[in-house]
């Protein structure tokens, strides 16, 4: 992995090569364990068109080398567009402001995935973030569970519906964009903790098996 980040006792980095491998069959393993997907894929993997466009970020335990976590950031390289642009019905004002977005600096998030047992969503949200950061990226996209996207509205994270939630993926989603200028101030106002580990000041979340 590059770019890595060791944090009590787990690496979290951005998987290249052979790497990317355990972090996509865990991602397939667990959508299909939630429902997301109704059933298995021969190759072990969810395979889409957005794959080659995409970096992977993992969480590996250092004890036993196992891919524990994996988020992932797609690009946008045309023809292809967005998946929640081109799955979801977008409201009219919306399509509109995303219509003026620099789309080389703005990203689609999602494939968030936990070995069961391990609670590292945040080390792999920030870890995203900070790369997002360092790469002078503008905004997130992404299609989030109905039920999930309230969580997170209430942790601070101030996602924009943009759109008509649907059944995707297995479940109630909802299309969502975040201006990635306005995230500090609302994860500061609303979970600070959150927000100290998250801008790598004063972490204090402490990773454990459960």
């Amino acid at each position: 992995m590059r770019n890595t980040e060791f944090i009590s006792g787990f690496l979290f980095g951005i998987a290249e090569g052979s790497e990317i491998i355990p972090a996509r069959i865990l991602h397939h393993d667990r959508y299909l364990k939630a429902g997301y997907i109704s059933t298995p894929s021969p190759s072990g993997m969810i395979e889409d068109e957005y794959v080659s466009n995409s970096i992977y970020f993992t969480c590996i335990e250092s004890a036993t080398s196992k891919t524990v976590g994996v988020i992932r950031l797609i690009f946008r390289t045309l023809p292809s567009n967005f998946p929640c642009l081109s799955e979801f019905n977008l409201y009219s004002e919306d399509r509109q402001i995303i219509s003026s977005l620099d789309l080389s600096t703005t990203v689609e998030i999602g494939s968030l995935a936990e070995h069961p047992g391990y609670k590292i969503a945040e080390g792999l949200y920030r870890f995203t973030w900070q790369y997002s950061k360092w790469q002078f990226l503008s905004y997130w996209f992404g299609s989030i569970d109905s039920r999930l996207l309230k969580y997170y509205l209430r942790r601070g994270f101030p996602w924009k519906i943009i759109g008509e939630p649907r059944v995707y993926m297995g479940s109630e989603t909802t299309p969502v964009m975040l201006d990635l200028a306005v995230l500090p101030n609302s994860l500061s106002q609303k979970s600070p903790r959150l927000f100290d580990y998250m801008e790598g000041t004063k972490p204090t979340f402490l990773y454990r098996s459960l």
